[in-house]
Formats: structure tokens, sequence, C-alpha cells
């Protein structure tokens, strides 16, 4: 669905805040057209969302992209695959460190 939309957006010049081209972009990815009409005239998630949205705040997310891994790390901007394996080689040492002064399996 990403890649669609931006695809949409940044090759086509769509708006992708227009209900249609959502609806597309859905059954472009093989989700069912009714279903997410629904939920996009409805306030469905809103509040989950906003939820998710406070806690990634809560833990230093402010920009565009945010990724939040595992609920604990926060990453933000985009990044090169170099950097991307580092921070994964991070976060996996990280874990196994805790796992191994635990105990338990990571």
């Amino acid at each position: 669905m990403v890649q669609q939309l931006f695809h949409r957006y940044f090759e086509r010049g769509e708006d992708i805040s227009d209900p249609d081209t959502l609806l597309d972009v859905a059954e472009s990815a093989e989700m069912e057209r009714e279903v997410v009409a629904r939920m996009l005239a409805s306030d469905a998630d809103r509040e989950a969302l906003a939820e998710e949205e406070e806690a990634a705040r809560g833990m230093g997310g402010g920009g565009v992209p945010c990724f939040v891994i595992g609920g604990r790390y926060v990453v933000q901007g985009a990044q090169d695959v170099e950097t991307w394996k580092q921070i994964l080689s991070e976060i996996d040492a990280a874990l196994k460190n805790q796992a191994g002064e635990s105990g338990a399996a990571p």
C-alpha cells in the first residue's frame, strides 16, 4: 500500500487524501473495498491511533517517518540500509544482553 500511495502521489500527482483514491489503493492491495469504505467513513480505530501516536511522541518520536521497534526503540527519519543494519544490530545486542542478565531467551 505504501508503494502505491507514494506512486500515486509523487508520480501521478493524485490526491491521496481523496477517499476514492484510497479505496482504489486498498483494492489494489486486495483489501475489501466495502470494508475500507466503512472504516474511512467512521471514527473506527481513531482512539487506538491517537494512543499509538501519543506513545510514539512519549518515546521521542516527532518526525516523519518515525519507526517504533518492539514498542521500545524509536528511529526517526529516513535511514539508509547501512544505518538500518547498525540500528538493528544494536537492538539485537541489547536484547541479547537483557536476556543474558535475566536468564531468559530473547
